[in-house]
């Protein structure tokens, strides 16, 4: 399975417009492709700006293909995007899925908010940070109260290997039950008291989204 994200930015006077718009555009565009799974519409806000993420999953590269044609990592756009868009991004993000969990069978009606982990390893450590996230990071989401679905994912950049940590929640509270004050930071207690050490530069923060759509196609 595949994760593609795409993010970009708007004035935050036109965000509501904008939210609508891509509502419109965004997930009729994506749900007609075979081999499409899950399509999630994001938001947060940035200051003066308004951030809108579409992060999708599919069941392989070649589905996506389907979508977006070549280069698969291109970013596609609409008729209008370019009215709204702050410096749209060429290209887009995509990770391979190595483990998910937690997701409600009866279709997601928790999924209020996602946060997401990002960090860098060697990539000579690849497959040790993915056992030790799957052994450590997983389950400590897994077990919090409101965690409402998680992915680990991870993607070859710069000649390193860069692993996400994309979870879903039903509240700020639960999240914040989990990480800690302030709710933003990025939570790595548990790997300090194991001795992990194979993040270059651990990253201090997380980034936190609004869920504003949100569908499940096939099985």
């Amino acid at each position: 399975m595949i994760v593609r994200l795409w993010r970009g930015r708007v004035g935050a006077a036109r965000a509501e417009e904008y939210r609508v718009y891509q509502e419109d555009v965004g997930p009729p565009n994506y749900r007609v492709i075979p081999g499409i799974r899950r399509i999630y519409m994001l938001g947060r806000e940035l200051g003066a700006e308004y951030e809108v993420a579409m992060l999708t999953l599919w069941e392989s590269l070649e589905a996506i293909q389907a979508f977006a044609g070549e280069p698969v990592d291109r970013a596609r756009y609409y008729e209008r995007d370019f009215d709204f868009l702050i410096d749209p991004p060429d290209q887009v993000e995509h990770f391979e899925v190595f483990e998910s969990g937690n997701f409600d069978p009866a279709g997601g009606a928790r999924e209020k908010l996602v946060r997401l982990w990002r960090g860098r390893t060697e990539l000579a450590r690849r497959d040790e940070a993915i056992r030790l996230e799957k052994q450590v990071g997983v389950p400590g989401y897994r077990a919090t109260p409101g965690n409402a679905g998680i992915w680990l994912l991870g993607r070859e950049v710069d000649q390193q290997f860069e692993l996400a940590m994309l979870t879903l929640w039903e509240s700020l509270k639960a999240i914040r039950a989990f990480a800690g004050d302030p709710v933003d930071r990025a939570y790595y207690d548990e790997y300090q008291r194991r001795g992990f050490d194979y993040l270059i530069q651990a990253p201090e923060t997380v980034d936190h989204f609004e869920v504003l759509v949100r569908e499940r196609i096939g099985a």
